[in-house]
């Protein structure tokens, strides 16, 4: 019996996309599974992975498109590229609705980067679209992707991640270190994926190198024993962080700080009070 291979063009390998569709699968049952706070924070993290099912979903059609070519007309290849840009900028565009809420950031300041996105969501996508339709003849490259004229992808991925870093770098002092850490490492991963794949001249992993910020958001402010808005760890995290410290005969220094006016159910700190709480957390911790 013959076998059967599918092969895509330019060596692609779908097994990147594959990942994202299991992993983005295990993110929904724990939605349904475990309990986590409803917050805006969450349904703007919820979003982009849904978001990120989708895109791999498209990517791999996308793909099987190029494999068909000639016998699929050319703006079918060119609208499945935009749609698969249009979902991963719009991925990028949760990042820096979800950074905004996490990091408290306000004011005009906020409006300009949450304004930016939006402008960059958007115009990609149609000067792509135009290039696409203006620039002539569809080419394939080695790596599978299609160009014809100006490639607009890397130059929306760049803005978006500049974009991503300002506003971290800017807002650094309203979050703790632990997650600020956490957060600029995995992005820093992704593009190191990015850059790869420029080496290599191939795009498998392009689709699973946007999972990896969504990975460490999951861990660092969903599941997380902090409070994001003290910067610090419930009683069960600090309870286990001495007991390992007593086993390894290691020194810790304790401050507590008590405040008497909030311990009541229910109440939560004031915005200003959160802010200087979490200043001191930065500064000296």
């Amino acid at each position: 019996m013959a076998e059967m291979a599918l092969t895509f063009y330019g060596g692609f390998s779908p097994v990147g996309d594959f990942l994202v569709l299991a992993v983005c699968l295990v993110f929904i049952i724990l939605f349904h599974t475990a309990y986590i706070n409803r917050t805006l924070n969450f349904v703007i993290f919820r979003t982009s992975i849904y978001l990120l099912l989708f895109t791999a979903i498209m990517d791999i059609h996308y793909h099987m498109s190029i494999m068909l070519l000639p016998t699929v007309p050319d703006i079918m290849v060119y609208s499945l590229r935009i749609i698969v840009h249009f979902l991963l900028f719009s991925i990028l565009t949760c990042y820096v609705f979800y950074i905004r809420e996490t990091f408290n950031v306000k004011g005009g300041l906020s409006n300009i980067y949450i304004y930016a996105a939006f402008i960059a969501l958007f115009l990609i996508p149609v000067l792509d679209l135009v290039i696409s339709l203006t620039s002539g003849e569809l080419t394939i490259r080695e790596n599978g992707t299609v160009v014809n004229g100006i490639t607009i992808f890397p130059m929306g991925y760049i803005f978006f991640v500049a974009l991503i870093f300002v506003m971290i770098i800017n807002n650094r002092s309203r979050i703790y270190k632990q997650v600020l850490l956490g957060a600029c490492f995995s992005t820093l991963i992704s593009i190191f994926i990015m850059i790869i794949q420029g080496i290599l001249d191939t795009s498998s992993f392009t689709v699973a190198s946007f999972l990896m910020p969504s990975i460490a958001i999951l861990y660092l402010a969903h599941s997380t024993p902090y409070d994001l808005e003290s910067g610090a760890v419930n009683i069960t995290a600090f309870n286990d962080y001495v007991t390992n410290c007593y086993r390894q005969n290691k020194e810790i220094l304790v401050m507590s700080l008590y405040l008497k006016a909030f311990d009541v159910k229910g109440k939560k700190f004031s915005e200003e009070l959160q802010t200087l709480i979490r200043y001191y957390n930065h500064h000296f911790f």
